[in-house]
């Protein structure tokens, strides 16, 4: 999981990063739109408030 992942920006004709290893890998991947950290208790979330992390399926 890295941050912005799940997010282009306006005028960008790619694929999310997300979406491009799920594809390889053939899985589905958590594609965070907003930044990522991780918890004292070691639990991941976005770090802003409307953040969202859906997955990206292959």
């Amino acid at each position: 999981m890295s941050c912005h992942t799940g997010r282009v920006d306006e005028g960008v004709d790619a694929a999310l990063a997300a979406q491009q290893v799920a594809e390889i890998l053939g899985v589905p991947v958590p594609a965070p739109t907003q930044p990522v950290g991780v918890s004292p208790n070691l639990i991941a979330a976005t770090g802003r408030a409307g953040g969202d992390c859906p997955p990206a399926r292959p």
